[in-house]
């Protein structure tokens, strides 16, 4: 019946919601704080607040859900949340302006790109190493 339920309040200018595949959590890029707020959807309520990298905007899964991938733009970096206990796995270097990721439909590769340099950078998320920049 398109009825707000709850309001949650978040700081730091949420920039994107990103929900899990599962359905239990959904994380919030706050792009001002450099943080990820997780939200709990049985409860509506935050349940963890991670520090990552400064600007975070993007996110995205891959199909296994294990893992959710946050770009944080104005460091550069990729950050790796292990969905499972909701803590920062690996946080990677990409370039000054780390962008969208996106997931292949198999799960064996991982693509963000830098929209300053123009490039993209290819993950192997087995390994959570760069396969090429």
């Amino acid at each position: 019946d398109n009825t707000v339920v709850k309001t949650i309040p978040i700081s730091g200018f949420a920039h994107r919601a990103t929900p899990s595949r599962d359905g239990k959590y959904v994380y919030v890029s706050c792009a001002y704080t450099g943080a990820v707020a997780v939200i709990q959807t049985s409860d509506n309520t935050v349940v963890r607040t991670l520090s990552v990298s400064s600007g975070p905007i993007n996110g995205c899964f891959l199909p296994s859900a294990d893992y959710a991938y946050i770009s944080c733009g104005d460091a550069g970096d990729l950050t790796i949340i292990n969905t499972l206990d909701n803590t920062v796995a690996r946080t990677i270097h990409i370039g000054g302006g780390c962008w969208a990721p996106a997931a292949s439909g198999a799960g064996d590769r991982m693509y963000t790109i830098d929209r300053y340099a123009q490039t993209v950078s290819i993950l192997a998320p087995s390994s959570r190493e760069l396969v090429r920049n």
